[in-house]
């Protein structure tokens, strides 16, 4: 068992180098002000057809399109509120607005209302403050309710912008962040016409943490790049993936899910960042480990990685486990993938770089690249190389 450990071990070390060197092959283009001022003549062919498949969206996306988010999706009861006046009560035993095949939507006439969901028994665990303008659609399911709010894109993308960074960070930080939060949205799309909603308000997809999250700032980000969008060299709407912190490296989707790398998805050095999550140490004991890990039949003894995976082997080296590193990450609450395990007398001691998965923009690099001078054009050409940005 140990031999075959080792030979796996160096069988993905190999691996790992070849995938460096095609990666570091891989030319960094930034989109110059000039490629971007032309794209936008780019998104019609001289027969005045949409080009790169997305003639499936309206034109001027962002006043004309609508997003469906789930605000949670386990909920049991749901209050909504004006002020301090209770006015609708939805509760999974006791409906006391009429059904109509399971589903309700309401507006409100006030300026603004609160949305109060209690999930698993604590009251005000979620709150949204909603706009008078807002839909909001519930619907049972089984015990518990499914809370979905609609409202315009211009109007989501700027409660994201504003939930996923502050608001006070640079404007070129901000409008990168539009733009992407933009394309990923869009590839969302694709997959959710048949789905009650697009996408959830969790980190699942996007942060979507209320209206109260738009500020002056970030909708000044969304408006300067109204409608535009991220495509790949080939035209296509590129698949956009962003976390916090990188924490000195990114990473690719090979790597770190296992699945196929897109060529503006690339494995290289991150910009340099000065964020709180640059380096990060969590410590466990041996029953903690087990107990997170979900092995209770052997101690571990060792963790050896293995290109991105992590080989978990017991003390007499007769039981093994192989994990993938974002797996391994998420069982033990992890703040990313980049990390290096080692025993410490009877602790574990994971030290690690970075926050989230670490694969496209870094919100972190974004912010570093837009106080050294770089526009969001050039923020995005660094994190997605040989992309471009269209308007829609």
């Amino acid at each position: 068992m140990i031999l075959s450990s080792i030979s796996l071990f160096l069988n993905s070390l190999t691996l790992l180098t070849k995938a460096a060197d095609l990666n570091s092959k891989v030319a960094v283009l930034p989109i110059s002000e000039k490629e971007l001022k032309t794209s936008e003549n780019q998104k019609n062919n001289s027969n005045g057809e949409r080009l790169f498949g997305l003639e499936r969206f309206p034109a001027n996306i962002d006043e004309n399109l609508n997003v469906r988010v789930l605000l949670n999706d386990v909920v049991y009861k749901v209050y909504i509120q004006q002020g301090n006046k209770q006015e609708i009560r939805y509760d999974y035993k006791t409906f006391t607005a009429k059904f109509k095949d399971n589903t309700v939507e309401f507006g409100s006439d006030a300026a603004f209302f609160e949305v109060i969901l209690e999930a698993f028994g604590t009251i005000d665990a979620l709150k949204y403050n909603l706009k008078k303008t807002n839909k909001v659609q519930i619907k049972k399911k089984g015990s518990a309710l499914e809370v979905i709010l609609k409202l315009p894109l211009e109007e989501y993308l700027s409660v994201v912008v504003g939930s996923e960074i502050p608001s006070s960070w640079p404007i070129e930080a901000l409008k990168a962040q539009a733009v992407t939060a933009r394309t990923y949205l869009l590839n969302q799309l694709e997959f959710s016409a048949d789905s009650d909603y697009d996408v959830a308000s969790s980190v699942a997809d996007q942060r979507f943490n209320g209206t109260e999250k738009i500020s002056e700032r970030s909708v000044s980000a969304v408006k300067s790049t109204k409608n535009q969008v991220i495509i790949d060299k080939y035209g296509l709407l590129a698949k956009v993936f962003y976390s916090s912190s990188h924490g000195g490296f990114i990473s690719s989707p090979e790597f770190t899910w296992k699945i196929a790398a897109k060529h503006y998805l690339i494995s290289k050095p991150a910009y340099p960042e000065d964020g709180p999550f640059n380096s990060w140490q969590r410590k466990f004991s041996q029953d903690e480990l087990n107990d997170l890990v979900g092995i209770s039949f052997f101690n571990i003894e060792e963790i050896l990685p293995v290109a991105s995976d992590y080989l978990l082997i017991s003390k007499d080296a007769k039981k093994t486990k192989l994990l993938i590193g974002e797996e391994l990450r998420h069982k033990l609450s992890l703040p990313s993938s980049s990390f290096t395990p080692h025993k410490d007398g009877d602790k574990w001691i994971f030290a690690g770089r970075g926050f989230g998965h670490g694969i496209g923009m870094s919100q972190y690099g974004a912010k570093a690249m837009a106080n050294n001078a770089s526009n969001y054009a050039e923020i995005i050409g660094f994190y997605y190389p040989q992309t471009r940005i269209i308007s829609l």
